[in-house]
């Protein structure tokens, strides 16, 4: 599992590449990556 620092720092940097907005209060501590992913795209699409 990652750290907060690290997912943190990792959803701001994809926030950056796709330009979506990434609450971090909505990232659960233990998500996967996979999970963290899927999140970032529904959040693109919507």
């Amino acid at each position: 599992d990652l750290d907060s620092l690290d997912l943190l720092q990792f959803s701001i940097n994809i926030e950056e590449r796709i330009g979506v907005e990434i609450d971090a209060d909505d990232i659960p501590a233990a998500i996967s990556l996979a999970d963290l992913a899927d999140m970032i795209v529904a959040q693109r699409d919507k």
